[in-house]
């Protein structure tokens, strides 16, 4: 069933007491909402925005950056049914396993389960998604393995699904499944102990309506910068804001620090894409090794260069002087093109990393408040000089192997030896994936995270998040076939909890 949150009284959603009410309707709340709906389970799927985006919904997402360059944080976020899978690119690699144990270098990058606790959930977030297979490819340039890299293939959703058109004939003919938009989440009111959602506050967008919603389990889906936002601006009952006791929520906020880290001039044209997006991923013995974190070197378009590099190096020494342009003349019996010959072409070669886990990296709450009389996010967004590092590392490291197969030769970006580093704004560069994570991680520790290995909230008994806000640390692959993969466990361990 779907409703409009102005007609919600009317069709008696305030009359009962759900399951699971799931606030969100993105990858990690869709895949939630229709797994515990299938398992039989009464679900309220609330939805801030409408059916489509509009500007009055986006605004509420304003913020102010205050850290690292970074995009205005309304525009790396959709505020309507579906939420950001409306604008994904539908890249759904999976974690490797060595991004959830911890290295000496990032010591609290350990998460509190591993691979294998998500490995089960693998084949329904790939059918979710509707993702390619992943794997790793036999290397034609002949270094694959070497220097600690391998080949491999990103699978992609194609065209990449938006959750709310793909799944909303299901969310209609569920008669387990309440969708309600227009439904802002202002507030969740606490049990006297403090230790228990009791219900959770929504208010229309226009603001002329509030009502509440029960539920015996409560998951916040809301995305990695709002879940922090809304639990440090619910404060009514615990001053520094739920599950933020100990000043943990919006810190070691993580992107995906995505730079164009090297230039590359081919020799040859570039390789085949077989379907999906070709990288190269460090190894973990690379990372140890080298002292780095995660990260995959994203390869330029593929098509042919405009000159090789031994052509543009002979050409240059050629045109250097008037005697080696007399010389040249002399050997080839022609003149050398040192007038009108172009530049050679350099393609950029993008390094995407893992974020070193950084607790001064945060979101906090800025002074400008939203409609609903919230306080907006406040981003400082901060790399450590290891981010740096691993950037360096993964140029040279390309750059190394790409010369030893005389397949061309890599430029380190000159703003990246800069010290400190020159790093470009994002209207330079792409400086990031726009993806949001760690700000309710993970920990078996409350002084280390927010959210134990269910995801449940540390001292609320029935609020959970969904995610990636929940990673313990980000890996280098895009996150939502984790996101998902975790909203399902989730979903398996609510649905094993009981019945309101």
């Amino acid at each position: 069933m779907i409703l409009d949150a102005a007609s919600a009284l009317r069709d008696g959603i305030e009359d009962r007491v759900f399951d699971v009410c799931v606030c969100g309707t993105g990858p990690a709340g869709m895949a939630l909402a229709l797994r515990l709906a299938s398992k039989g389970r009464s679900v309220a799927l609330m939805e801030g925005g409408g059916i489509e985006p509009s500007a009055q919904s986006q605004a509420i997402y304003e913020g102010e950056n205050v850290g690292l360059p970074y995009f205005p944080l309304a525009s790396s976020r959709i505020r309507a049914f579906g939420g950001t899978s409306r604008v994904w690119a539908g890249q759904c690699p999976p974690m490797d396993a060595a991004d959830f144990r911890a290295k000496p270098h990032n010591p609290l990058a350990a998460w509190p389960i591993a691979r294998a606790d998500l490995d089960p959930y693998a084949a329904e977030a790939t059918a979710f998604l509707a993702c390619r297979a992943y794997g790793t490819l036999t290397d034609p340039l002949g270094f694959d393995g070497e220097e600690g890299l391998r080949r491999v293939q990103v699978p992609l959703s194609l065209p990449p699904i938006n959750v709310g058109v793909q799944y909303r004939a299901a969310v209609e003919r569920d008669p387990n499944l309440y969708l309600c938009y227009h439904a802002s989440l202002v507030d969740l009111a606490l049990d006297a102990g403090g230790s228990q959602v009791d219900r959770a506050q929504f208010a229309t967008l226009d603001g002329q309506r509030r009502f509440a919603i029960r539920a015996r389990h409560y998951a916040l889906c809301l995305g990695g910068i709002e879940n922090a936002r809304f639990l440090l601006n619910c404060n009514r009952q615990i001053g520094p804001g739920i599950g933020n006791e100990r000043d943990q929520v919006g810190r070691y906020f993580c992107e995906h620090p995505q730079f164009a880290a090297g230039l590359l001039l081919a020799n040859r044209a570039r390789l085949p894409y077989y379907g999906g997006v070709p990288c190269y991923v460090a190894s973990e013995r690379l990372t140890l090794e080298a002292g780095t974190t995660a990260f995959a070197i994203y390869l330029p378009p593929n098509d042919e260069p405009d000159e090789t590099f031994p052509e543009w190096a002979v050409r240059e020494v050629a045109c250097s002087t008037n005697f080696t342009r007399q010389l040249a003349a002399a050997v080839l019996g022609h003149a050398p093109d040192c007038l009108d010959a172009a530049p050679p072409k350099l393609q950029p070669l993008f390094v995407v990393a893992e974020q070193a886990l950084n607790p001064e990296s945060r979101v906090t709450l800025g002074e400008a408040r939203d409609q609903f009389g919230q306080r907006q996010a406040r981003l400082d967004w901060r790399l450590t000089e290891l981010d740096w590092h691993t950037q360096r590392v993964a140029a040279t490291r390309i750059g190394k192997c790409y010369a030893a197969a005389d397949y061309g030769r890599v430029r380190i970006a000159p703003w990246l030896l800069e010290k400190p580093v020159a790093m470009p704004g994002p209207d330079r560069d792409s400086v990031g994936g726009r993806h949001h994570m760690c700000t309710t991680r993970m920990s078996d520790n409350p002084a280390t995270g927010v959210v134990d290995r269910s995801c449940r909230v540390f001292g609320v008994a029935n609020l959970f998040i969904g995610g990636s806000s929940v990673f313990g640390s980000p890996g280098w692959a895009n996150p939502t076939f984790t996101i998902v993969q975790l909203a399902l466990r989730l979903a398996d361990h609510l649905a094993g909890l009981g019945r309101a």
